[in-house]
Parts: structure tokens; sequence; C-alpha cells
């Protein structure tokens, strides 16, 4: 079992497709229905068991949906309509859940919206009784006298019906909630036991559509070949960080015959010092160390664009191509397919994951060392309180419960037809897909499950593995070209470590300084770098 499926990140998505009815639309339309596409990256999390949930999600939904539409069908053929009237005040109570959100610090002024609009459904349901009952409501009607009493009674019942639907809904999320996908039941089941009729139904009863597309999942999404669109070729890794480039002319040092350097040979530098970031400062104290960068990993990936593909079913052979992508890529330079050292830390169990991409080009006489790091954010609030939601309601009393029930009342019925049609149209997008031409991941289902902000606590984190990882990678392309004989002057002057932390590296978009005490260049071109140049020499 991999950390990915085990994680808290795969248990809690998981919990969103069951909380979320829009994520979960847009994780079977990108990892189920379209199915030529090739699966995102996902790193700390599994996919494949976040659709299994989905896939079950959307069909007992779907069970509950028909279920009240049959009651009101039903209903409204034995009170020959007389139901109707509770659409009156389940419109004011649905208005007045939409009004207030499902954030817990939404603004005053729509919670008085809200109270206002609950207000007017309950006052709607007094009304409503007494034309239940054939009465009139004062001098707005002479009353109905012929309407039989199994009618009133049966129309009277009728809220109470959907609510037991309703109920048994919750009950059944709950306890997937509390059992299955709770912090101590979720026991992260392999995405190759994992079927769309529940988290515990092995592979094999799923639909050969389910298991072929669970396979691509679990090859792709932690693949080293990484097949993207153009205009974004990094979907799934996060929240771009600043990029660094910068670039150094190679000059030998004096006295010596410099070796000459490729990229390999730099890359080759990085990888040993970047894998002593796992090493704890205290030595023979690993037991009680859990800093993150103990598990940093360091895989060298190879990006491919989609165009040119004749069909989605030569994946597993390009994922199998990997070596001999690598063999080419790493020294060509190209534009299209890239090579980069991926250097990955994956905290917060799986919640956060900073990801930096390291490339490495020597031509002509210049190196060119490029960073691009990126943040993945945590998963969403909403869905990391979806566990103390369940409890809350399991641990409620009666009273709370039945308000609680009956204010989702109205809620159920409207989302019902959506539900329903929601699902043809999946059926009906998703039927004959596998002809369509490849593309490449559209979204990243693990980018749409994030929060759009970092937490304080992440947030210093994640600056944390980016400082590390940045001053390692720099004093190792230093340490490489100096073994190698060639000047290093020029490289530490646009890179400069400072006593406090801060790291300054040369940017197109002018200089940029982190900490105290550091020294900033900004990158200039023409007289303007030239008399700067002049003025060092003079104040020298």
């Amino acid at each position: 079992m991999s950390r990915a499926t085990a994680s808290t990140a795969t248990r809690l998505l998981c919990v969103g497709v069951y909380r979320d009815p829009s994520f979960r639309a847009a994780v079977i339309e990108e990892l189920y229905v379209r199915e030529e596409r090739f699966v995102a990256p996902s790193p700390g999390a599994d996919m494949a068991c976040v659709l299994a949930h989905a896939l079950r999600a959307r069909r007992v939904e779907a069970g509950f949906a028909a279920v009240t539409l049959l009651l009101w069908g039903a209903f409204g053929l034995f009170t020959q309509g007389l139901v109707l009237l509770w659409l009156v005040p389940f419109l004011f109570v649905g208005l007045s859940d939409v009004a207030g959100g499902r954030v817990p610090e939404a603004a005053p002024r729509r919670m008085v919206a809200a109270g206002a609009l609950a207000l007017c459904g309950v006052l709607a349901a007094v009304l409503t009784v007494p034309l239940l009952t054939g009465g009139a409501l004062g001098v707005w009607g002479t009353g109905r006298d012929d309407v039989p009493e199994v009618q009133t009674l049966l129309a009277f019942l009728f809220p109470f019906a959907l609510a037991e639907v309703v109920d048994l809904r919750w009950r059944w999320l709950a306890s997937v909630l509390h059992r299955e996908l709770s912090a101590e039941g979720f026991s992260g089941v392999r995405a190759g036991s994992v079927g769309p009729r529940g988290a515990a139904t092995p592979v094999r009863r799923g639909t050969d559509r389910f298991r072929r597309v669970s396979r691509r999942i679990e090859e792709e999404q932690h693949a080293r070949l990484v097949m993207y669109r153009p205009e974004n070729p990094f979907c799934g890794v996060g929240v771009p960080n600043e990029p660094w480039s910068l670039s150094v002319e190679l000059r030998p040092r004096e006295g010596q015959v410099p070796e000459p350097v490729d990229n390999r040979t730099i890359l080759g530098h990085l990888v040993p010092t970047l894998e002593r970031l796992r090493t704890p400062s205290k030595p023979g104290g690993t037991s009680g160390v859990r800093d993150r960068l103990r598990l940093l990993e360091i895989e060298e990936v190879v990006f491919l664009p989609i165009e040119g593909l004749p069909h989605r079913d030569v994946g597993p052979r390009i994922m199998g191509s990997f070596d001999e992508h690598r063999a080419q890529a790493v020294e060509e330079g190209g534009e299209a397919r890239r090579y980069y050292l991926r250097i990955s830390v994956v905290g917060w169990d799986g919640q956060l994951v900073v990801t930096v991409f390291v490339r490495v080009h020597t031509q002509g006489g210049i190196l060119v060392l490029e960073l691009v790091p990126f943040t993945l954010h945590p998963v969403k609030a909403a869905y990391r309180r979806a566990d103390r939601e369940a409890r809350e309601w399991r641990r409620g009393g009666p009273w709370e419960r039945t308000s609680w029930v009956f204010r989702r009342v109205p809620g159920a019925t409207f989302a019902g037809p959506v539900t329903l049609l929601r699902q043809i149209v999946s059926v009906l997008r998703g039927a004959g897909r596998g002809r369509s031409l490849p593309d490449g991941p559209a979204v990243s289902v693990r980018e749409l499950g994030s929060d759009a902000e970092l937490p304080p606590f992440p947030a210093m984190d994640a600056q944390r593995y980016l400082t590390s990882i940045k001053e390692r990678v720099a004093t190792e392309v230093r340490q490489a070209l100096h073994e190698a004989g060639w000047q290093t002057g020029e490289f530490e002057r646009k890179v400069v470590s400072v006593a406090s932390g801060g790291v300054f590296i040369e940017s197109a978009h002018g200089a940029v300084g982190i900490g105290d005490g550091n020294t900033v260049t900004t990158h200039m071109s023409g007289a303007q770098s030239a008399g700067n140049a002049q003025g060092e020499q003079e104040d020298a």
C-alpha cells in the first residue's frame, strides 16, 4: 500500500465527493467520462480511490433522488396535486439555505437574508395547512369542502415522508464518514482493489471500463513521464512560485585545465547533496525525528507534448519508454520534450506538497540553471470539517436531528432532478469517448479539491522546504564548477547565501533579496549594464 493511497489528502478528497456535488461531477468528468485525457500528476494522493468513491456517491445519490421524485409523483397522483401547495414553503426554505451558504463564518447580511427567508418559509408552511384541509385563508378564498380526508391526510404526511428519505440519506452518509472515511477507520484500500460500488468492493465486480480507467490512473498519476498540454504543462503540482533562472559564462580558473561539464555532470553532483537533506542533524536520533525533509523524493522526469499520439491505448507503451526519452532529453535542451530533476517534499500527510523542478543546460560555454517551484495547498477546509459535522449529527438529540432533517427536505426536493439530469448527461457524454484523440489533462482533481489560501503553519513549512532545496542546489552547482576547474566568482555574485538563511537568485524581472545583510544584483543589458560595471570597478 503506497503512502499516497493511505494519506489524509486521499481520505479528505474522498470525503469531498460525498459533500460537494460539483467536485464529484468534476472528478467523474475528468477521470471517467473524458478517458481520452491523460491523468494529471497527483502527488500525495491516489485519484483511483477518489474516483471509486465518486462513482459510488453518484450511484447512491441518484437512488435517493429517484426515490424523492417517486414520492412526489405518487403523492401528487393520490392527492390530485394537492401536495404541490408545499412548493411555496419549500422554495423559501431552499432559498434560505442558498443565501446562508455552507460557510459557518458567513457574512452578516447573508445571515439576515437567510433568516428572513426561513421565517417566510415557516409562515408559508403554517398558511398551507388550512389549504390542505380545504379551508380558506381569511378573504383569500371561499374554501374547498370537497377534499377527501384521505387526500388531506396524505398531503399532510407528505413532508414527513420526504424527511424520512432525507434522514436515511444522511444516516448512510454519516456512517460512511464515521466508519470508512474517518481518520481512524480509513484503511487506504489500494486503488486496484477499489470498485465503483464501494470502497471495500473488489475491482473485479466493477465494470470493464472502470477497471481500464483505474489501471490507467495507477500507471500515470505518479509516472516519471508526464504528458502535457502546451497551455498548462505543470498541471497537477499546485500554485507556481517565482521561478529562478540564471546563466553564467564558463571561464577556466587561472592555472587550471578545466574538465568539460555537461548536464549529466551537474545533475550527478546535485542528487547526493539533496539526498543528505534526509539526514537528521542529530546522529543516531532518527527514531524521534519527524521532519518531512526525511521523506524528500528525488526523481528524473521527462515532459512530453500530447500532440501526435495516434490513440489513447499507446499510453502504457509510452510510459514504458521513459529510459529512452530520458537519455535523449537530458542533453538536448529541447523546447517541447524537457528533462527535469523533480524534487518533492510531502508534508501534512499528503496535504502540503512542495515540488521544485531543476533543469541545467550547458551550451556554447554558458551554463543555465533553472528552478521552477510549486506549492500544492491543503485540501479544502469544508472537506476537513465534514468529519466534525458527521460526529455532531450522530451525537445530536432527537429534536436537533429532526429540525436538521426538515431544513434539508426542500433542498433534497430541488436537488433531485438536477442529480438525475447530471447522471444522464454524464452517461451520454461518456459513450463512445474511447475513440477520441488523446489529450493531456485539462484540470487536476487534486488542485480542484485544494484551498485557495495557504494556512500559516503550512506556509512556513513550505518556505522552509523551498529555502533548503534552493540553498543545496545553488551550493552544489558552484561546487561542481569549482571541482571541474571553472571560475565560480560570477556564479557566487549571482547567488548569494546569507547567514540569516536568505538567498538571492538573479531574475530577469529585477532584483530580489531575502534576509538581512544580503547583496542584491540586478540583471541589465546594454549601456546600463556596462555603466554599472564601470562604476563597480571605480568603487573597488
